[in-house]
């Protein structure tokens, strides 16, 4: 709870320093977004439930995977971390392939990185 309110008293904080200028630029985008327009005057709202009751089963957050991966702490020369970052985007997976590829039998590998 005390997060929410934190929350709270920070955008608070920031919608205080926003400009009217600011204001009338974000109020006009949001009204001429077209991916949500603005709710007609009367317009009735419907719960999820009702309206995409296949998504409202589901419930929150991304659904669990057959395979997830593990999160692990692992010390690295201070060169070669640099030098896999500085490879690019996508960096971990590389190095998750390249691991696999070196430890990981043909026959045993699963699908996918």
């Amino acid at each position: 709870m005390k997060r929410k309110a934190d929350l709270r008293a920070k955008a608070k904080r920031h919608a205080d320093r926003m400009t009217d200028r600011e204001d009338r630029r974000l109020t006009r985008a949001a009204q001429n977004d077209p991916d949500n327009p603005p709710l007609r005057p009367g317009a009735k709202l419907r719960p999820l439930r009702q309206v995409l009751p296949e998504l409202a089963a589901r419930g929150p957050g991304r659904p669990p995977i057959a395979n997830p991966k593990v999160q692990v702490t692992l010390r690295l020369d201070q060169d070669l971390l640099a030098a896999m970052r500085a490879s690019g985007d996508g960096w971990q997976t590389r190095v998750n392939r390249t691991l696999r590829k070196t430890f990981v039998p043909a026959g045993k590998r699963r699908t996918g990185s």
